[in-house]
């Protein structure tokens, strides 16, 4: 489900969000006041699911080390609905971990969230489509380290 195009630019007239899932999703992730740093925002149910409709509808994940860093970017309905306690492999690499993870807006490409400015534009990422969990390509110039 992409919900970007059908909300961006009248984001004003959103009520309610509600979210629907398990009992325990619920209990674990689902937080209310201050997201004091990182890890209560990557836990936050709230948190990821505005992410998505203020961000986008495709997904980069950069993987690797240092000097090998790949990319994949896939469409988010990619990730599939997982039974608790379930992880989701994103991108597959042999020697390396998942790096990071954005969501972006695929008629806009890749910004760089400081300052607007385009790092990949959506003429460009062609390169790094894929399918969700298979190997990501080089990286262009670094680019993991100017989001």
């Amino acid at each position: 489900m992409i919900l970007h195009p059908e909300v961006i630019g009248r984001l004003e007239e959103i009520d309610k969000i509600e979210i629907t899932t398990h009992e325990s999703a619920i209990r674990i992730i689902s937080k209310e006041g201050d997201l004091n740093n990182p890890a209560d925002r990557d836990h936050c149910l709230q948190y990821m699911t505005a992410i998505g409709l203020l961000k986008g509808d495709l997904i980069a994940v950069f993987s690797g080390e240092k000097k090998a860093v790949k990319l994949l970017i896939f469409d988010h309905s990619e990730i599939p609905l997982m039974q608790k306690g379930r992880g989701v492999t994103l991108q597959k690499f042999k020697s390396g971990k998942t790096l990071s993870g954005i969501c972006f807006d695929s008629k806009e490409g890749i910004l760089n969230e400081n300052n607007g400015k385009t790092l990949l534009a959506a003429n460009e990422i062609k390169k790094w489509l894929g399918k969700r969990a298979q190997a990501g390509k080089i990286e262009p110039k670094s680019l993991h380290s100017k989001i």
